[in-house]
């Protein structure tokens, strides 16, 4: 089956938690919101930082976590987030993917609002074999009749090998874009947007979305918290038209957002 949608890549995104419920000025009314949440102990969360995830993430019609554990307890978090969205509204679905291979029990989670968004298809892929990475977690999805494939992921390896492994997400990028149309990309890549590694990347004009710092600093205060990121989104085609980092910090307070992640949210205006 072919999925025609827009290519990006995401690794992590801001945005203020002012009203997104509707496209920002400059995109098409269609246009759908694409969020990304690189939350390493998501298990972990307590009921507040919960409903905390929630509140920010209500106004997207597609979400993508990375950093879901293997556990039990990693489950059940889902599970009670997914009641929480609920409470808000919307009704929302979702899809946990596998362990990936490398041993680190790490999940992937794609959640989508149901009365906009159908899910297609949501799978662990293992076609880069010679890939010693989290396996990326692709979807495909219909948002109001339009196709939209995302692969979420995690890029974790030591710098001499990072070179190669971004040759091979090119290749991956080449297969599914033959296969399902164009894609979004969205994970974590341990580089900021400006790496010289990623020239590979813009050669084939997949440039980086989030040029704004998005993860906390260590010693961070009210007045000083933001560092640069190395979560971010790549695009290739024009159907990006509003991206940033979700800064939930000035309605939630400093101390509450460090319980939840040192990664802020990320997000993309799609226009399908």
């Amino acid at each position: 089956m072919s999925v025609k949608c827009c290519l990006f890549i995401i690794f992590a995104f801001f945005f203020q938690t002012s009203s997104w419920a509707s496209p920002p000025q400059g995109c098409a009314s269609t246009a759908a919101l694409v969020v990304s949440w690189n939350i390493p102990q998501f298990e972990k969360l307590s009921a507040e930082s919960l409903k905390i995830v929630a509140e920010t993430i209500n106004d997207a019609s597609i979400v993508g976590f990375q950093g879901l554990s293997s556990s039990n307890k990693g489950l059940q978090i889902m599970s009670e987030l997914d009641i929480q969205l609920s409470d808000l509204g919307f009704l929302w679905d979702y899809s946990v993917s596998e362990g990936t291979r490398d041993g680190s029990e790490l999940r992937y989670v794609f959640l989508w609002k149901t009365r906009w968004v159908k899910k297609v298809s949501t799978k662990l892929t293992s076609q880069l074999e010679s890939i010693q990475l989290n396996d990326p977690f692709i979807g495909a999805f219909k948002v109001q009749g339009q196709s939209l494939a995302l692969v979420n992921f995690n890029l974790i390896g030591r710098s001499e090998i990072f070179e190669e492994r971004i040759k091979q997400f090119l290749e991956l990028h080449q297969k599914l874009s033959k296969n399902q149309g164009a894609l979004g990309i969205f994970g974590f890549w341990g580089r900021s947007f400006d790496a010289p590694e990623f020239a590979k990347f813009k050669e084939n004009k997949l440039l980086p979305l989030i040029k704004e710092p998005g993860d906390l600093k260590k010693n961070a205060t009210d007045k000083d918290y933001l560092a640069s990121g190395f979560n971010n989104v790549f695009f290739q085609e024009a159907n990006i038209c509003a991206t940033g980092v979700i800064d939930i910090v000035p309605s939630y307070g400093l101390g509450q957002v460090q319980k939840i992640s040192s990664h802020l949210p990320l997000y993309v205006w799609v226009e399908l």
